[in-house]
């Protein structure tokens, strides 16, 4: 299983020309049964996990 996570800063949301095939790629999840939320909880709730290392470190938002 695996969880694809996009990141927004909501200042610059990036291309609008890319937004179709976005759309269409989550359609697409949702018909085959793959989609499981819609969306995150917004960025002052969230938590980042880092396993990079030998211990994992837990950061806690906003992060803004």
């Amino acid at each position: 299983q695996y969880l694809v996570s996009v990141i927004d800063d909501k200042s610059n949301p990036g291309s609008t020309d890319r937004q179709p095939a976005i759309s269409a790629f989550n359609e697409r999840l949702i018909a085959e049964g793959y989609w499981v939320f819609g969306r995150l909880a917004d960025t002052d709730a969230a938590t980042v996990i880092d396993n990079r290392g030998d211990h994992a470190v837990f950061s806690d938002g906003p992060f803004v």
